[in-house]
């Protein structure tokens, strides 16, 4: 591994100050020297290889016995590292250690990791860990001390891909990546282990990490019950589309959410308007099609909402084309880094529309009590037939009371016509083109249209919410 000869004397001592200590409580289940050396400290050793740690802050989260940062500070003294661990027993023998061997480039730390972060958070350039947890929870616990740009090495089990699956969405949502999956054998054996790689894109949340009684109960997981990517389509102009979307946004983000809104209406776009974003945007999502930039880059967050993001459209169609491809790709990015994600369709049912819906997991077909947006919402929803039953719903936009009694019409004849289930209803209300002009979120100067978007957003998330009474 080309890693200092002249520092084995040192591990050696550390296997048997180990195994000493190992006799009056409980470190390890290793407890054949032969087999600490190599899979404890050989095993550990192998991180060195993988990225650069001179002059780096590195911290071995939830370090138990000293794995894996034991074995690193002995064998490199050019970097500080800090071994954190909960339970105050293995910390008191890691500081005895260290003062035993002279590692004055380690630091010993008795602490739970969402407490450190409190005053730590995004305070180190490499986090490692051998930890038994499962990899949400690590995640979790880990990236929020790390910075941005930074790394997390997860030390795993071979057979843990359905692991690394379900917890891509739980390090999208810490700010996280997986950049690299890496299988090796442990050397002078043949047992095989596991280093996950994550890359830490942008910083995490602030309200991670939570308490770890909620880590451990709730464990973070992909998306809510209406699933990652929510196409929004009208097929008629002027249903009040672009504006459901901006506050729906609005509404998921004050929930804590991490909400992309994207803008697919080429040539016209306006959802940077509505959500107060009006010509911020530099980069569109052709530019991240075509890998002119990435989508950290291309997407935009709001100044009083953080956690709420825009991907702009192009002004003009230009050169670029819709990759079916690209588009999926594309979309798994989104699915990686957001909890949702509200794609904004054109008026019509054509290109923009095939692009808003191709990867979506559910549809909100939005219309009004207007005959003539029934009947293109009739249309809209024959272009969906390929969307199983629960996964398409209804949204009815700037109703009027008073009108709606006048025309002797109701929210049931409009659910009728479109042949969908209802999501909610939301009320004309004059706040809602004063807001837009004036550039200011709905949901802060607006207690009525603003709080059916509120209700709309729970249900998207998983909640239960009654529909407004108008």
């Amino acid at each position: 591994m080309g890693l200092d000869t002249g520092k084995i004397p040192q591990l050696m001592e550390f296997s048997r100050l180990l195994l000493e200590k190992n006799k009056v409580m409980n470190l390890t289940a290793i407890t054949e020297p032969e087999n600490v050396a190599t899979l404890h400290l050989l095993d550990c050793a192998y991180l060195l290889t993988l990225a650069d740690y001179a002059g780096k802050a590195v911290i071995d989260v939830g370090t138990g016995a000293g794995f894996p940062g034991m074995p690193m500070g002995i064998l490199r003294r050019d970097f500080p590292l800090t071994l954190l661990d909960s339970l105050g027993k293995r910390i008191d023998f890691l500081r005895e250690s260290v003062a035993m061997l002279g590692l004055e480039n380690i630091s010993c730390i008795h602490a739970r990791a969402e407490d450190f972060a409190a005053g730590h958070r995004e305070s180190y350039d490499v986090a490692v860990s051998r930890a038994v947890a499962a990899l949400p929870m690590l995640c979790e616990l880990a990236l929020p001390l790390v910075k941005s740009g930074g790394l997390f090495l997860a030390m795993k089990s071979v057979d843990s891909d359905d692991e690394i699956a379900a917890a891509r969405g739980a390090i999208g949502q810490l700010g996280g990546k997986v950049e690299r999956i890496h299988d090796y054998t442990v050397p002078c054996t043949e047992v095989k282990h596991r280093v996950v790689m994550i890359r830490k894109v942008r910083p995490t949340p602030a309200q991670f990490p939570r308490p770890f009684a909620r880590i451990k109960k709730s464990p973070l997981k992909s998306g809510g019950t209406m699933g990652k990517i929510i196409a929004v389509v009208s097929g008629k102009g002027g249903t009040g589309k672009t504006t459901f979307t901006a506050n729906i946004g609005f509404a998921l983000a004050s929930m804590g959410k991490r909400v992309l809104c994207l803008d697919c209406d080429i040539t016209l776009r306006n959802l940077d308007l509505a959500l107060g974003l009006s010509d911020s945007a530099l980069m569109d999502f052709s530019d991240v099609l075509s890998a002119r930039c990435t989508l950290e880059e291309a997407v935009v967050s709001h100044h009083k909402y953080p956690s709420l993001f825009l991907l702009a459209a192009p002004l003009a169609f230009g050169s670029f084309t819709v990759d079916r491809e690209q588009v999926k790709d594309l979309m798994e990015q989104i699915k990686e880094n957001f909890d949702f994600c509200l794609v904004d369709a054109p008026a019509g049912l054509g290109q923009g529309f095939r692009m808003a819906t191709q990867e979506a997991d559910h549809v909100v077909v939005v219309t009004t009590t207007d005959v003539t947006a029934l009947r293109d919402a009739q249309r809209t929803v024959m272009e969906l037939d390929r969307f199983p039953t629960g996964q398409v719903h209804l949204v009815v936009n700037r109703v009027a009371k008073k009108l709606m009694k006048q025309l002797h019409t109701t929210i049931d004849d409009a659910m009728d016509a479109a042949g969908l289930p209802l999501l909610g209803v939301v009320p004309e209300d004059p706040d809602i083109p004063r807001c837009l002009n004036q550039g200011i979120p709905l949901r802060d100067d607006n207690f009525y249209a603003a709080r059916a978007y509120y209700n709309i957003a729970r249900r998207i998330a998983g909640s239960k919410a009654p529909l407004m009474k108008l």
